[in-house]
């Protein structure tokens, strides 16, 4: 019987899907559809608009990723805690003689 309600493996599951997710976003590519603005209207400030817009918006994107993955670290040091701290409080119930259901 768990002592605790934290179902680990759904823990370490969610911080797969986030690492997923983090890599996603990360592959994201603004930039080169961009540059293809500045190719097509030679001469204007709209080619290097677009190209800082697209520079400001892979950034932003970018720290989106970092933060999703930092996230995902938190996820799987929270399961490997519970999965230690359960480990622990078993070992030292069962070291008193501890038993559940009445006997």
């Amino acid at each position: 019987m768990a002592m605790f309600e934290a179902d680990i493996e759904q823990i370490n599951g969610l911080a797969r899907t986030l690492d997923v997710v983090a890599a996603t976003i990360d592959a994201i590519d603004v930039r080169t559809s961009a540059q293809s603005v500045a190719v097509a209207l030679p001469g204007t400030p709209l080619g290097a608009a677009c190209e800082l817009a697209t520079e400001y918006t892979e950034g932003a994107w970018l720290r989106v990723s970092q933060r999703i993955a930092q996230i995902s670290a938190a996820m799987t040091q929270v399961a490997n805690d519970v999965a230690a701290t359960d480990d622990a409080f078993r070992r030292r119930l069962e070291a008193m003689g501890f038993h559940t259901g009445g006997r």
